[in-house]
């Protein structure tokens, strides 16, 4: 006798996951039979009670749901005997075995770190298995068997499913809730720019714990409200934590202002009637300024001013902080130097009248170098200082009658040029 299952291509064995609803039908074909025969299905449930006589099963066929069957394996066959002969140990005629592998089903358990805060990372889980395949809210898919959501908004809340599949080809789904906290509204507080040496008051919001960064400068770096007095502008960072134990971060500016440096430039040589510009400068931001005394200055609205003063005179610039945090100020002196006075005409002859070439008011130009050059260009003088009284000699040998030229400078400026006539 031969048995297999209607419908399965005449198997011998097939396999069913535990809780299919799949109605089975065992079928015999008998090949040679008892004259008058009874038969009996048996049962080999792998329990260790060995085959069993199933109840009523006494037909050449056999109805079977594994609906509610334990994952094992089942193991049928059929028997026939005499009728005469059924108390008898023998004459027992055997079909062969056909059984029922019942795998047990994959349990998901299915989980993931809810509730959590908008922005934070969401790690789903799931049992181990051969394939996943997960299903979620604005459109999510995958088939990793952990999932990683970075930076969770709202529209991604709701209903996570994931079907788990195992090796003997099993499945099972399970799902999990993924919730946010309700957002909530957090801010450090508005920038502020104090003057240096002073304090202002941060004011952060939204949370019931915070953390400032740095600390430095701070009264106290775990309050909503610090006093904060930077030495230098600072950029403060919190962390505020609300109720529900979200992180969230916010930083504010507090600039710190320094009365501006006024600087008045060099001081300043000119003669009298002749303009001179002065050289001030400011470092710093926020500021105004202004010159004193306005006399003899052409605009005094600019930082270098045109000067024309008759006589020596100190000017004071002020730099005035437009936040009120100072004034700082810085002078120049304009010293009114003589006139020189250039001869254009000596006669070096040893008569004892007009025998060198001098310039007065020298000594107001201690720096001052003198340059006489021949019609040709060549150097034939040269001093520097006051001590300028030149015989109309070069290198110890009277000149020539003629004209020469020349150019007097300090500081590497042009003060005078011109020319000179030696006569005999």
């Amino acid at each position: 006798m031969n048995t297999s299952f209607t419908g399965q291509n005449s198997a011998q064995k097939i396999k069913l996951c535990q809780g299919d609803d799949t109605a089975l039908q065992l079928k015999t074909n008998i090949i040679a039979a008892h004259q008058n025969p009874e038969y009996q299905w048996q049962l080999n449930a792998n329990d260790g009670a060995g085959w069993q006589n199933i109840a009523g099963a006494t037909s050449t066929s056999l109805s079977l749901n594994f609906k509610s069957a334990l994952p094992g394996l089942y193991q049928y066959r059929l028997y026939s005997i005499q009728q005469e002969n059924r108390d008898l140990d023998c004459c027992q005629v055997f079909s062969d075995t056909t059984s029922v592998q019942i795998n047990a089903k994959p349990v998901p358990a299915v989980s993931g770190n809810t509730p959590l805060c908008a922005g934070e990372t969401l790690y789903l889980h799931v049992a181990d298995g051969a394939s996943y395949q997960w299903t979620g809210p604005a459109g999510f898919t995958s088939t990793a068997q952990n999932p990683i959501i970075d930076k969770v908004n709202s529209a991604q809340s709701g209903w996570y499913r994931v079907t788990l599949t195992s090796a003997s080809g099993c499945a099972a789904t399970d799902s999990v809730r993924v919730d946010l906290h309700p957002a909530t509204s957090f801010s450090a507080g508005a920038a502020v720019t104090i003057c240096a040496g002073s304090s202002t008051v941060l004011n952060a919001s939204g949370g019931i714990r915070y953390q400032w960064f740095p600390a430095l400068g701070l009264s106290d770096a775990t309050i909503a409200n610090p006093v904060a007095s930077p030495a230098a502008s600072t950029v403060y960072q919190v962390k505020i934590t609300n109720q529900y134990g979200c992180v969230y971060t916010d930083s504010v500016s507090v600039a710190v202002s320094r009365p501006p440096l006024a600087d008045a430039g060099p001081d300043k040589k000119t003669v009298a009637g002749k303009s001179v510009r002065l050289s001030g400068k400011i470092t710093g931001n926020n500021y105004t300024y202004y010159w004193l005394p306005n006399t003899y200055l052409t605009n005094g609205n600019t930082l270098e001013p045109l000067v024309t003063p008759t006589e020596n005179i100190t000017y004071t610039l002020h730099a005035v902080s437009a936040l009120g945090c100072g004034e700082t100020v810085d002078s120049v002196k304009v010293e009114i130097s003589p006139e020189l006075t250039v001869p254009n005409t000596f006669s070096p002859n040893a008569d004892g009248i007009n025998d060198t070439w001098k310039i007065t008011a020298l000594d107001a130009y201690p720096a001052s170098l003198i340059e006489v050059y021949n019609r040709y260009g060549k150097e034939i003088y040269r001093t520097t200082g006051s001590n300028n009284s030149w015989d109309g000699t070069y290198n110890g040998q009277p000149l020539p009658v003629g004209t020469y030229y020349f150019k007097i400078s300090s500081d590497g400026k042009m003060l005078k040029s011109g020319w000179v006539l030696i006569v005999r």
